[in-house]
């Protein structure tokens, strides 16, 4: 199975930035960040994320793998 993995946030608020998306994965040892991708919505009203990620040995980036591998949703309540 492939280490790297893509995570969709479908809406973060205006205020969320890189940076804090970031520090939140690294705070919770998702994994390490390849690349952080910030959108608009099509229709402009909400931004959404895509990050890069690759699974690391942690026991929070293992979970995360098994998860997706799974082929469950997941939810990280960073607020």
């Amino acid at each position: 199975m492939n280490n790297s993995v893509c995570i969709c946030i479908p809406k973060i608020e205006e205020k969320i930035t890189k940076q804090i998306i970031k520090d939140n994965f690294i705070q919770y040892k998702l994994g390490i960040i390849k690349k952080i991708n910030v959108v608009y919505s099509k229709d402009k009203k909400n931004k959404l994320a895509f990050v890069y990620l690759k699974y690391t040995n942690a026991e929070n980036s293992q979970k995360i793998k098994t998860i997706i591998e799974e082929e469950k949703d997941f939810k990280i309540i960073y607020d």
